[in-house]
């Protein structure tokens, strides 16, 4: 089944749908046929009542209405289910131009038998001559006085005749059938498509646009996720060690305006960024760790990842907020000493960059399903499709690890991040 695309407000064709779909052949035929069928009764009735005999107009409406609506419905219809075929690109204008060039060449050879069929069954009296004006006739059946086989049932010219008569109702009526089949239909098929093609393509353009100013306010989304906890967190231990430790308060702040000096602008940078590397969201959550260790001494944590990984492509903000999500769901409520890990490794084609922590685990905090992975998830898959995937697994000696996987890109030098 044919998809009927929409046009653009300047397309003549825009209310019969694409040439050669469905839509149009239905249109197309209910619209022509209904004007091939009242000329047709036109012609009919004028020539009934100039002959004084009805069976003759009979027989021109059934010779043309009939004629008319089988060309009209038949050869469109197979090059409407033609089209709607998986063709190869570069044949289709050639194998649509011949089927209907074919077609409208059989109609034109087979109308002759299709009149000369019509005369049989619907007989007329002979000697009967019906005179338009300029001259043009129809006349008797019979060979004394009028139309013989060799004459034209309609203008009663002899058809081996030379002569402006002849050949010029000939031709209109070659131009007629080529019509009905399609013909002129085709001449307009190739330009349609070549303005439908770029409708498309400045529709998918549009949506590629949408989807990327969509992804950059989920990023958003997540950066102001991503901040607010532990500066407020922090903020609270500061006031919280201003009374009992003056020494570590102001540790506390000289490790934050230090943070928010050195990670606050490549956030605002990253999430614009399509460079971002490793390396680059690595500094930002040692950076994060450190602060948290200020906060909470009993947290331990280690940073490992080669040199040569560092330039390797991640997607901004999600490493970070892995790192946020793992102390806010598994280290600030254990009781006791913690640990978080951060390791990333190449696995074929793939860079695999883990954040594990021993803290609480799934069993306390649930399976692992907020709005901050279910944003990661989203990213990663309008990034790379499914070639990339965040996991979350529970360790045997408790906490959990969130792994996320994406393919293994090097950076150039003109989208790194700035050092």
């Amino acid at each position: 089944m044919q998809t009927v695309i929409d046009f653009e407000p300047t397309d003549v064709w825009r209310h019969w749908g694409p040439i050669f779909s469905w839509l149009w052949w239905r249109r197309r035929t209910v619209l022509l046929g209904s004007l091939c069928g009242l000329l047709s009764a036109v012609l009919a009735i004028v020539v009934g009542v100039t002959a004084g005999e009805l069976a003759r107009g009979v027989r021109v409406f059934v010779d043309l209405a009939g004629f008319g609506l089988v060309v009209l419905a038949g050869p469109p219809a197979i090059t409407t289910w033609l089209s709607g075929k998986a063709l190869p690109a570069r044949w289709r204008p050639a194998v649509l131009g011949v089927v209907v060039v074919l077609q409208a060449a059989i109609a034109v050879a087979l109308y002759p038998w299709w009149s000369e069929g019509v005369k049989t069954v619907i007989p007329t009296e002979p000697n009967k001559a019906v005179v338009f004006v300029g001259s043009v006739s129809l006349r008797g059946d019979d060979g004394k006085t009028g139309l013989t086989s060799d004459r034209d049932t309609i203008t009663g010219l002899p058809k081996g005749e030379e002569g402006p008569g002849n050949w010029l109702f000939d031709a209109g009526r070659v131009a007629l059938i080529f019509w009905l089949a399609g013909g002129f239909a085709l001449l307009a098929y190739f330009p349609q498509q070549r303005r439908l093609a770029e409708a498309q393509r400045r529709r998918e353009l549009a949506a590629a646009q949408a989807a990327r100013r969509e992804a950059e306010l989920k990023l958003s989304v997540l950066a102001a996720q991503v901040e607010p906890h532990f500066l407020f967190n922090t903020l609270a231990g500061v006031r919280g060690a201003v009374a009992s430790d003056p020494a570590r308060a102001v540790t506390l702040i000289d490790r934050l305006a230090d943070y928010l000096r050195l990670t606050i602008p490549r956030l605002r940078a990253d999430a614009q960024a399509a460079g971002a590397t490793l390396g680059g969201q690595l500094e930002i959550v040692e950076a994060y760790l450190a602060l948290i260790h200020a906060r909470l001494p009993r947290l331990a944590y280690s940073v490992q990842v080669t040199p040569e990984l560092a330039a390797a492509r991640f997607p901004p903000l999600m490493l970070i907020s892995l790192a946020e999500n793992a102390v806010k769901h598994g280290i600030e409520p254990k009781v006791g000493p913690a640990r978080i890990e951060v390791t990333a490794q190449r696995e074929g084609d793939a860079l695999v960059v883990a954040v594990c922590d021993d803290g609480v685990g799934f069993a306390a905090t649930g399976s692992g399903a907020g709005l901050g992975l279910a944003n990661i998830r989203e990213r990663l898959v309008q990034i790379y499709g499914d070639r990339a995937a965040l996991t979350l697994t529970a360790r045997d000696s408790g906490g959990v690890c969130a792994t996320i996987s994406v393919p293994y890109e090097l950076a150039s030098d003109a989208d790194r991040d700035p050092r």
